[in-house]
């Protein structure tokens, strides 16, 4: 009898288990193949939305042809053959690529503009890490600028609300571009920070369309729509490894732009971030996280900083990184990653921009070159001992290391209040230095 009522029992949880089991399905994918298979080759033609968090995987090669598309708010696509992008064809949405071979093709695109933190209705500090700050009061006050690979901008006049700080990795960039900050007591949407992208693929990323991970712009005043007193996006994050990079089109994460025409006006966003690693690279095209711009006369333009290029060849022990703005001027501050130790073989820093080396944060730095209108910062620690000319502007308020000799080039300005070990013979060949108060240790 109890062996009856046993089986009984367990006759139930199974009738059970099956009615919840058809009750509730697990989630069914919702990317389709217009035509083949992701085993053989997969082609789409039209508008196919995935889940968001979706996985897919195949043996076979992808393509996107003119008219197809393929996002979600983040997804992962992991191919063995390999992706074509055609032109006309996008992927839109923040995704994890792993492929043999990607294509991006003339015309086609992968395109997470606006794709970061979002901007929602509200009165306060911008979403992310490096919202930008509400305006600290109403009327025709300006929000701040959203900042990532640098700091945002702070609007302009009228107690403008502070640009947003600078986060996220250099050499593995991750994160989203962060959103705009709010007009106090109004409750208007900031501009949304760009996307995150990252590729793996074994054999050539061809880039002949465009990858952009841009921050959202703000528009004109005299439009005065309800994103118009905002503060713009910032860039996103592009990651991308590679036996071979090539190709002629761009590779853009720059900051949002603001079209005001007006003197009281939001912040820019700063620019995001950007890592390539690779074998061989003979792209051609523009690669750029440069802060947003803006349309006023220089006296009143706000000031955002560049984000980062990290490039690295496998021949290379650490890499090089790059702080550039373009002929955009002004341009603010450039961060190192907060709270990390970095090292690399060259650092370029040029065209109005920054690099700034936080308090907890050190590097060294093997070659660095640069122009008079651009600058390095350190206030945390910066071990330069292999560099014998320095040839952009430099203020020091950590403890800096020099090699024994050093020479400062022509329109470099050396601006010290923090320690300085290790210098014991200092050429100043056109440039300037400033004893601010600093102490020197003798190598």
């Amino acid at each position: 009898m109890m062996k009856k009522t046993k089986k009984l029992s367990t006759l139930i949880y199974v009738v059970l288990a099956y009615i919840l089991f058809i009750s509730f399905p697990t989630a069914v994918s919702a990317f389709t193949c217009n035509s083949g298979t992701l085993a053989t080759t997969c082609t789409i033609t039209g508008a196919n939305t995935t889940t968001d968090g979706e996985v897919i995987s195949g043996a076979g090669s992808l393509i996107i042809a003119s008219g197809g598309s393929s996002g979600a708010s983040r997804f992962t696509l992991n191919m063995g053959g390999n992706i074509t992008i055609q032109s006309g064809g996008s992927i839109t949405g923040n995704a994890v690529i792993t492929t043999t071979n990607l294509d991006v093709q003339s015309g086609g695109s992968i395109n997470v503009d606006s794709k970061g933190y979002y901007g929602v209705d509200g009165t306060g500090k911008g979403n992310g890490p490096g919202g930008g700050f509400p305006s600290a009061y109403g009327s025709y006050d300006n929000a701040g600028g959203a900042g990532h690979g640098g700091v945002g901008a702070t609007g302009s006049m009228y107690s403008a609300g502070l640009g947003g700080t600078g986060y996220g990795s250099a050499t593995q960039p991750t994160d989203f571009g962060s959103s705009g900050g709010h007009l106090f007591g109004y409750i208007y949407t900031p501009g949304r920070g760009g996307g995150a992208i990252k590729i793996t693929a074994s054999g050539t990323v061809t880039v002949n369309g465009t990858i952009s991970a841009k921050g959202e712009d703000i528009q004109s005043y005299s439009t005065r729509s309800a994103t118009m007193v905002t503060g713009a996006g910032s860039g996103g994050s592009i990651w991308i490894t590679a036996d071979t990079i090539t190709g002629s089109a761009n590779i853009v994460a720059n900051g949002g732009n603001v079209s005001w025409g007006h003197p009281a006006h939001p912040g820019k966003g700063a620019g995001g971030r950007i890592a390539l690693y690779y074998t061989n690279f003979t792209h051609t095209g523009l690669v750029s996280a440069y802060s947003g711009i803006d349309d006023l006369p220089l006296a009143y333009r706000t000031i955002a900083g560049a984000g980062t290029i990290f490039k690295k060849a496998v021949s290379q022990p650490n890499g090089e990184l790059i702080a550039d703005n373009g002929t955009i001027s002004p341009a603010g501050s450039t961060y190192q990653s907060p709270g990390t130790t970095d090292t690399f073989d060259n650092v370029i820093i040029r065209n109005y921009a920054s690099y700034v080396v936080q308090n907890g944060s050190s590097v060294t730095i093997l070659a660095m070159s640069g122009t008079g209108n651009a600058g390095f910062v350190n206030n945390g620690t910066a071990n330069l001992s292999s560099i014998s000319l320095l040839p952009s502007s430099i203020t020091n308020t950590g403890t800096i290391i020099l090699p024994a000799s050093v020479t400062l080039g022509t329109g470099a300005t050396f601006t010290n209040s923090g320690t300085i070990n290790t210098l014991s013979d200092l050429t100043i060949s056109g440039g300037t230095f400033v004893a601010n108060g600093g102490s020197f240790s003798a190598g």
